[in-house]
């Protein structure tokens, strides 16, 4: 998720650039063009292949997104029965009701609904398409403390005639897009490998395949007493940190949001206390999650809630990093969409798991599979840090247009 703050050049942009700035209202070389929405219940007006673009169609994942095909689309008849617009290839898109400052840019000729204000760009030879799209993301946060209305924040469109952007001469911005250009595909190049990996355990036919019951490892689960904390009982620190399944992602425990019960609540639980080498598995709700108490997590005193699932593994038999990168592995996933249940919440209880088969090699095997795996994780971190240094360069970058770097 992107965030340039843009807040900062709210006040003294115009004073610091040493580009000229120029309006969006600038008639001679932009026009601002709302969207809008056809009738819901005219059949007629729907599915008629003409691109409509929808909040969706710009996810929060993207930086600037390229539109070239839509979700949905809508007829001719509903295009002319409607305040929608068809805008021309090279239209920046700019979602500006609730959801204020997504960017796109129109890749195709396409409609949009009400919640943008697109920036049809009428003078090619002032302004680039992609230097105006980065300028705009520059401008979301002010944008979003501009809008009005009660339920629906939203930008108008006399607001954003308002907002000025440096243009430089259009080869210093065919430069800089270049630039901004060619660091992008570095943070995309990065981030497939890091959405993209998971552990992989190759099966050797010779490896005993186990079922789960006979896995060496108890499974704890957490408490569901009486004396189960409620709303009341949790606070922002305290003696021992209870976990939910917001703290229990797709690669490990992430503790940003954490709540903590007492010493003396903490004593009145009888199950789904964890010691260090546990691994945790999330069985209701988002499943399939797991995490590994190493001697790494600097909480000394850890629980599970009643979603999850603790397994304590005989360590001479089973090494817990090997447990927690199968749970990660392609190999469980599979059995587990096999077995998982119920619909509206999607459960995974031990009767389930019972139906899984574990490869369980010779403990050092395992270890040895442990460090090649470790090994590759530093891999997907270095591919972390280097979107990081990247996404910093294109802040740089456009901090400069700004007269800000």
């Amino acid at each position: 998720e992107w965030n340039l703050s843009g807040e900062r050049y709210r006040t003294d942009a115009a004073q610091s650039s040493h580009y000229e700035m120029v309006k969006l209202g600038d008639t001679d070389i932009f026009q601002i063009k709302s969207g809008g929405t056809p009738k819901s219940k005219e059949d007629s007006y729907w599915n008629g292949g003409v691109p409509w673009a929808t909040l969706v169609d710009l996810p929060q994942s993207d930086f600037i997104t390229q539109i070239r095909a839509t979700v949905r689309t809508i007829s001719e008849d509903g295009l002319n029965n409607s305040s929608a617009k068809m805008l021309p290839v090279g239209t920046v898109i700019v979602s500006s009701r609730a959801t204020i400052g997504r960017i796109g840019i129109a890749r195709v000729s396409l409609a949009t609904n009400q919640g943008f204000k697109n920036i049809v760009i009428k003078d090619m030879r002032r302004a680039l398409p992609e230097f105006v799209a980065y300028m705009m993301k520059c401008l979301a946060p002010q944008m979003e403390a501009m809008a009005t209305g009660g339920t629906f924040k939203e930008i108008s469109k006399s607001t954003v005639a308002t907002l000025s952007i440096p243009l430089p001469p259009i080869e210093v911005q065919k430069e800089i897009v270049a630039e901004i250009e060619g660091y992008q595909k570095i943070i995309d190049g990065a981030r497939l490998v890091v959405e993209n990996y998971q552990p992989s355990i190759p099966i050797d036919p010779a490896w005993p395949m186990v079922d789960f019951r006979e896995v060496p490892f108890e499974i704890i689960d957490g408490d569901r007493g009486v004396n189960y904390p409620k709303k009341e009982n949790f606070s922002p620190e305290g003696y021992c940190l209870f976990l939910n399944t917001k703290n229990v992602r797709p690669d490990g425990f992430v503790f940003d949001e954490m709540n903590f019960i007492t010493k003396e609540k903490d004593g009145q639980l009888r199950k789904g206390k964890l010691q260090r080498g546990d691994v945790v598995l999330t069985t209701r709700g988002t499943v399939g999650n797991t995490g590994y108490y190493s001697e790494e997590v600097t909480f000394d005193q850890m629980r599970i809630n009643s979603g999850m699932l603790i397994f304590r593994p005989d360590t001479n038999k089973l090494s817990g990093e090997y447990l927690f990168n199968f749970f990660q592995s392609e190999n469980f996933k599979q059995q587990a969409k096999q077995i998982i249940s119920g619909a509206a919440q999607p459960q995974l209880p031990i009767r389930n798991l019972n139906l899984v088969k574990v490869p369980l090699p010779d403990i050092d095997i395992q270890r040895i599979i442990v460090a090649v795996i470790e090994e590759e994780k530093r891999l997907v971190d270095a591919n972390k840090e280097l979107t990081r240094i990247f996404e910093e360069k294109i802040k740089q970058t456009i901090k400069r247009v700004w007269g800000d770097g």
